[in-house]
């Protein structure tokens, strides 16, 4: 019985088709290994509402503590709500979750002042539940924007231009002669003087943060309502400071030589 010769072609791929399929997947294993990305499963989705969306762009980068983790993909205004409200929808890659219900997101300029702009993250404090995938979006007390330009000379009306002109103008004038001087001095005590002042912050925290510091914002809240029940007394107050200032500062050379060096 003869046996049946193969045909060249029925001997299957050739070396060269099996070389070039193993390359291209070692380079899909590579890409997968280094970008840790996998394009066919569900990204993440992370809702917030933000009281401005300060020209956020769909496509601009999410960052948690400066590394990038997601892109915005929408950016919707809100209706009823005041002017310039949006609600931001981005992607969160793996690597950026999990995200807690009290997470608080930051738009930030990537340039100084004016530019183009990001989302940054900071994921929340690990007891907290996380936030499920397309859950309830962040809230807006839990976000932030920063202050345009624009809105800063907006809000320099004609009284407070005039009052920021003499602010300047006198500070200008304190700098002058021996202010400088004695500022440029006082900077080699810097360092003890921010040390102290630190202990004094934490020190304002008090034995109880989440009630002394509320007990004193509330206080001081009274405080300046009383003043401004009584415009005559501030501005006399205002006044007799400014006297006494002005007595301290024509005698400076005293003053000087009362404090050690």
């Amino acid at each position: 019985m003869r046996r049946k010769r193969r045909n060249p072609r029925d001997r299957g791929m050739s070396r060269f088709t099996a070389g070039l399929i193993a390359v291209v997947l070692i380079g899909v294993a590579v890409f997968f290994a280094f970008t840790k990305n996998n394009p066919f499963s569900a990204p993440y989705k992370l809702t917030a509402v933000f009281e401005t969306a300060n020209n956020l762009k769909p496509n601009s980068p999410v960052r948690i503590a400066g590394v990038e983790v997601g892109k915005v993909k929408k950016v919707e205004a809100l209706t009823g709500r005041q002017s310039g409200a949006a609600r931001v929808e981005m992607e969160i890659l793996k690597k950026g979750l999990p995200i807690h219900e009290d997470a608080e997101l930051k738009i930030r300029p990537r340039v100084f002042l004016e530019g183009n702009f990001f989302v940054e993250v900071q994921p929340g404090s690990p007891s907290a539940p996380t936030v499920p995938d397309g859950g309830q979006p962040i809230p807006i007390n839990q976000t932030s924007a920063p202050v345009q330009l624009g809105d800063i000379l907006s809000a320099l009306q004609s009284d407070t231009r005039s009052d920021l002109q003499v602010f300047l103008k006198e500070y200008s004038q304190g700098l002058s002669g021996k202010g400088a001087r004695g500022f440029n001095q006082s900077l080699r005590y810097g360092a003890s003087a921010f040390r102290n002042l630190s202990l004094a912050n934490d020190a304002t925290l008090g034995q109880e943060p989440t009630r002394d510091l509320q007990r004193l914002m509330k206080g001081q809240a009274k405080t300046f309502a009383a003043l401004v029940r009584d415009e005559d007394a501030l501005k006399g107050l205002v006044t007799n400071f400014n006297t006494f200032a002005g007595s301290l500062a024509r005698e400076d050379v005293a003053l000087e030589a009362s404090i050690p060096a």
